[in-house]
């Protein structure tokens, strides 16, 4: 049999490529305009045109008659969709719906690329660059608003074409895990980790610095670890170095950084009369919480659906938005969608670390900020679990797509 020259994986590829073009610069908004500063973008909608490029993707597998034994994880993200339609019927402005079914639907689509694809340097290395050019634009932002980033109202215009402030750093964290444990040349590792670091932090988002702070503890203790465990005068003498800078990195930190600082920083830098409570440190969150939680008991089965504007987050917790979106019924189902993610990184043996550091972070973060749920955050999540199952798949001995023949 003829091999075809434009495979299902080539084209899958390109595809993928065009998916990250159109995270990177296509928005919604006619323009961002940040004080005055005009940033230009591609004025169309990200969710058409990512659905549309994936219905291609999915239409060009069935054209190449790639017979693949399909997970079940697949059929539960289905599932999934069709439960958030099921609110639809009930709702009172349906208008507002169709956008979000769209993005909503995406999951599918963004899994059956990764799945189908099943390459793990293409997806990797994309992802990343796709991160280090999220953190450039956010710099070119910062610079070009010339606003400082103590002013109050700075994360109001820390805006770029896939997503502002939070939200880009609930991206942003994810690709530098991936960045850490997939990127060899050391060179590299350390330039991106540094832009992608530089462009966490300015994103000013309290829970993306925290948990960016923890990774770098918990990094810096298993460098420690593997020297002492070559317990010889030299590999002793660095972790002694290195542990007294880090201290006295933090002891000079301390000195120069007053309450008044931390208190802001604690409260989000949101208000300036705002009292210490979990409410106030968690910037109204808390609220929203309780708010969306007593709304969901109208309809605690099938929720309210996806009925507000395309890319709101309105609870600012993916647990809770579950809840109001699809009820206990869509609680369910990605439950299990969830568990079976986790059982499969359990036995996946080459590299599962870095899906489980992922996957985690994700979830952690998206219970403060708006991740899960959004398209922005979808895309990576379920790019990444859908080329998690294509390489298990290929590891169980079936061939890779660039070796299928057309039929």
């Amino acid at each position: 049999m003829k091999k075809s020259i434009l495979t299902a994986f080539s084209f899958q590829k390109i595809l993928f490529v065009f998916c990250i073009v159109v995270l990177l610069w296509v928005t919604q908004n006619q323009k961002i305009t940040n004080q005055g500063v005009t940033l230009p973008y591609f004025s169309f909608n990200p969710v058409i045109i990512l659905f549309t490029i994936s219905v291609i993707s999915l239409a060009h597998n069935f054209i190449f008659k790639i017979k693949l034994k399909l997970p079940s994880i697949l059929f539960f993200a289905v599932l999934f969709v069709v439960v958030s339609i099921i609110p639809i019927v009930f709702i009172k402005d349906p208008d507002t719906y169709y956008g979000n079914l769209l993005g909503r639907s995406l999951i599918v689509l963004f899994f059956l690329m990764g799945f189908y694809m099943a390459n793990e340097k293409i997806v990797f290395n994309s992802l990343i660059l796709l991160g280090v050019i999220m953190s450039i634009q956010i710099v070119l932002t910062f610079m070009l608003v010339n606003i400082p980033f103590d002013a109050l109202y700075y994360k109001q215009y820390m805006v770029i074409p896939v997503g502002a402030s939070n939200h880009l750093s609930v991206m942003l964290l994810p690709l530098l895990i991936i960045n850490d444990f997939y990127t060899v040349r050391i060179f590299r590792k350390i330039l991106y980790s540094l832009i992608l670091i530089i462009g966490i932090f300015l994103t000013k988002s309290r829970t993306g610095l925290i948990i960016l702070c923890f990774l770098l503890i918990v990094k810096f203790i298993y460098y420690l670890i593997i020297l002492l465990r070559k317990s010889n005068k030299q590999n002793i003498t660095i972790a002694i170095t290195l542990i007294t800078t880090v201290l006295s990195v933090i002891v000079l930190l301390l000195t120069k950084i007053d309450l008044g600082f931390i208190r802001d920083f604690l409260l989000g830098f949101a208000k300036e009369d705002s009292t210490i409570s979990i409410d106030a440190l968690l910037s109204g969150r808390l609220s929203l919480l309780i708010e969306g939680f007593k709304t969901s008991l109208n309809n605690p089965l099938f929720g309210q659906g996806l009925e507000y504007e395309l890319g709101a987050a309105k609870i600012h917790n993916w647990l809770g938005q579950l809840f109001y979106e699809v009820g206990l019924f869509g609680v369910i189902i990605f439950s299990i969608i969830l568990i079976d993610i986790y059982q499969k990184i359990k036995k996946y043996d080459t590299k599962s670390n870095v899906y489980k550091a992922v996957v985690t972070v994700l979830l952690i973060n998206s219970l403060i900020e708006p991740g899960i749920f959004t398209y922005q955050v979808d895309f990576i999540f379920w790019i990444i679990i859908g080329t998690l199952y294509g390489v298990s798949r290929m590891n169980k001995g079936e061939k890779p797509l660039e070796n299928l023949e057309e039929k």
